[in-house]
């Protein structure tokens, strides 16, 4: 009787900072939410539904987001954020949550450049100590394509996951993978 392999473990570093802009964006521009997308406005932006890719099992989805208030406002903001799950499918003896690190901002700033560091950071912490077989980053921003080229140096296998609005064409071209987030988060266009 054989055994098993191991289920690949996948952990997700999902830039909050950049999803809700591009969001916002594209809903500005007409494009329709789907239902159950979660959104606070120049905050965070989530669709519980994110399809988990291949057969993986979800270890941790840390969300990086940033916004003004005081402690506490950051601290229900959090809460907010902990309470959703991570995608549908994979396959995780219980539920995936989303791990949130949440950042105090300047009321003048749409972002807080702490946010891209510590997912940096977390994320290449993960891959130097083989926590994760496959890293899942959620962002278009063009500045973390050194961090996409250092996951698969290391051997892991990255994939990428942002909207068409503001995609650095870079990120999807060094991913194993793309994942078009505007299937998740948005209806068809209209013809």
């Amino acid at each position: 009787m054989g055994v098993s392999p191991p289920i690949p473990r996948l952990m997700a570093f999902i830039d909050g900072e950049n999803l809700v802009a591009r969001y916002q964006a594209m809903v500005s521009a007409g494009r329709k939410p789907r239902d159950g997308v979660q959104h606070l406005k120049d905050v965070y932006v989530w669709h519980p539904g994110f399809p988990v890719p291949g057969h993986f099992e979800p270890v941790r989805a840390f969300y990086y987001a940033s916004a003004v208030g005081d402690e506490q406002a950051i601290a229900e903001i959090a809460g907010s954020l902990r309470a959703l799950p991570f995608g549908t499918g994979g396959f995780a003896p219980i539920q995936c949550m989303l791990y949130p690190r949440v950042f105090k901002r300047p009321a003048n700033s749409p972002k807080t450049s702490i946010a891209d560091v510590q997912l940096v950071v977390d994320a290449l912490s993960q891959v130097y100590q083989a926590n994760v077989d496959t890293v899942v980053l959620l962002s278009g921003d063009g500045d973390f394509r050194a961090l996409v080229q250092e996951v698969a140096a290391r051997g892991r296998r990255i994939y990428v996951g942002a909207f068409s609005n503001g995609c650095h064409p870079d990120l999807a071209d060094r991913a194993d993978r793309f994942i078009d987030l505007d299937g998740v988060y948005f209806q068809p266009p209209a013809d």
